[in-house]
């Protein structure tokens, strides 16, 4: 379960509002923020975090990604499972901006999950930062979380699950030739 929301979360995952972007009534505090500098292109980065191929090689068995405004971007931790069936994630594409940022809402999650209530709704901005040497800054920023005890916990849950998911995308990217990252 750790997973399936890690994921979900690392994804729907990371960095602060650009001008411009329009996002969802704010509810609850401060934001949830996570981050950190990986030893890879911004492009290889984005393909492995919003692409089909590229969540599946690492992330999660089962992936569907419509990466437009409006789109969907579901998925499914359950290696048995399907799109579609009741452990599937359904996150909502706000705002896009290719090779650099993307922004998701949790419109639907898994069935059975015990914060279902507390992160739907949510909503999640995921920027990269080139840096020099081919390094970039992936920096996740969520939003939403009410204030109370609910809240608190689901608030809770969900950094765990990023700070996994950015852990894993590390070592993913160490496995392929790439240097252990930092925070």
């Amino acid at each position: 379960m750790r997973r399936l929301v890690s994921v979900v979360f690392a994804l729907f995952l990371l960095l602060n509002t650009p001008a411009g972007t329009i996002a969802p009534a704010a509810a609850g505090g401060r934001p949830l923020i996570n981050e950190a500098v990986i030893d890879a292109s911004a492009s290889e980065i984005w393909r492995l975090i919003t692409t089909k191929d590229g969540m599946e090689s690492w992330m999660v068995p089962h992936a569907d990604v419509d990466l437009r405004v409006g789109g969907l971007v579901r998925t499914n931790h359950d290696r048995n499972g399907a799109i579609g069936d009741p452990k599937t994630v359904t996150n909502r594409v706000l705002a896009v901006k290719p090779g650099r940022m993307f922004s998701l809402q949790v419109a639907k999650a898994p069935e059975g999950f015990p914060f279902a209530a507390s992160v739907e709704g949510t909503w999640y901005e995921v920027f990269l930062s080139p840096l020099s040497s081919g390094r970039t800054r992936v920096r996740c920023v969520g939003h939403g979380f009410d204030d109370g005890p609910l809240g608190f916990a689901a608030r809770a849950f969900v950094d765990r699950g990023n700070i996994w998911a950015l852990q894993k995308l590390e070592e993913v990217v160490a496995s392929r030739g790439g240097k252990r990252a930092s925070r």
